[in-house]
């Protein structure tokens, strides 16, 4: 695949990857609300993880969370079998340098510069990060301190049919939305 094709095909996902993140969050929160018995479950595993309050900014890290088997399921197999995108071939960034520009040691993608062998789009992404790329990415665990805090509901508009998946490019819901219900917790 020529390499004007990757970059631009990377950066299509780079950008439909904000929408396609919180439509999967949105379904998933809609899903663990459709049965009372899996959010009431994972309320508990969470709150034997938690055994002291979580105040923000302070978030569960990934590798503590992913023992817990209910966490496991809901974030990593809930995300495979749920794509919020078609999956794409793998594009990795070539070993040598840039063919339109100065030379550079990695592989630039808008600015950002990505070590030769990166998986540039791939379902579910490169494990590989580079640390200036997170500066401003959402901590992981934000949505899991929120559920510690929170009562969770969803109204009556959300329902089995307003959360059915539509697939085009993306996935989208049927509703086009996932309306929720944030009370806080007493506990």
């Amino acid at each position: 695949m020529p390499e004007n094709d990757i970059i631009s095909e990377a950066m299509g996902h780079m950008i439909a990857g904000s929408d396609t993140t919180s439509i999967s969050v949105s379904y998933s929160f809609g899903k663990c609300l459709a049965d009372p018995i899996s959010l009431l479950n994972f309320k508990q595993s969470l709150t034997k993880l938690c055994q002291t309050p979580i105040s923000f900014p302070t978030y569960l890290s990934f590798k503590v969370l992913s023992r817990k088997v209910c966490v496991a399921l809901s974030y990593v197999d809930g995300s495979s079998l749920t794509s919020p995108a078609p999956s794409p071939l793998k594009h990795v960034a070539p070993q040598t340098p840039s063919k339109m520009g100065p030379v550079k040691l990695g592989f630039d993608l808008m600015g950002f510069e990505l070590p030769p062998g990166w998986l540039e789009t791939n379902q579910p992404g490169s494990a590989e990060r580079l640390a200036r790329m997170q500066e401003n990415m959402m901590p992981f665990g934000a949505g899991l301190a929120m559920l510690r805090k929170f009562d969770v509901f969803a109204p009556s508009e959300t329902n089995e049919k307003s959360m059915e998946i539509k697939v085009s490019f993306v996935i989208f819901l049927s509703a086009m939305e996932c309306k929720l219900i944030f009370k806080p917790r007493s506990s």
